[in-house]
């Protein structure tokens, strides 16, 4: 993962970047426990941010 911030400064959007590599079998799960997650736009791999806003991961098995 990039662009994660040294620390967290309220109201400042932040872009995170989340690489998988090797065989295609992987995934992620990012939680916060400040601030709210959201998807901005279309890259290699879908994902899917809970309703609360803290919690995205991908949204598929296909994408696994």
């Amino acid at each position: 993962m990039s662009g994660q911030p040294a620390s967290y400064n309220p109201g400042t959007t932040y872009t995170l970047q989340i690489s998988v590599s090797g065989n295609g079998n992987g995934g992620f799960s990012l939680d916060a426990n400040k601030g709210t997650l959201s998807t901005g736009g279309v890259g290699i791999m879908a994902v899917k941010v809970n309703s609360a806003g803290n919690s995205a991961t991908h949204t598929t098995n296909s994408y696994r």
